[in-house]
């Protein structure tokens, strides 16, 4: 779901381009080109360096409470 949602989502909105720049894999691609988005690739809303950083610790940040929350209740 987290590698086939950024394609379903197009970036042509403001609303649309944060869904997207929210997902794992546009992440990583902004951080992989640091000085921008390659010139012929017309994105109207462009990510940051520093949105695509929080997007991995607020992943990060879900996962370790999603498992914290299915250890407290597995345990008695």
């Amino acid at each position: 779901m987290l590698l086939l949602l950024p394609t379903a989502v197009d970036a042509d909105e403001r609303w649309s381009a944060l869904i997207r720049h929210a997902m794992p894999v546009p992440a990583w691609q902004r951080l992989m080109e640091p000085t921008g988005p390659l010139p012929w690739i017309n994105d109207p809303y462009p990510a940051t360096v520093a949105w695509s950083w929080t997007t991995y610790a607020v992943w990060a940040a879900v996962a370790a409470m999603v498992t914290v929350l299915a250890l407290h209740r597995r345990e008695p």
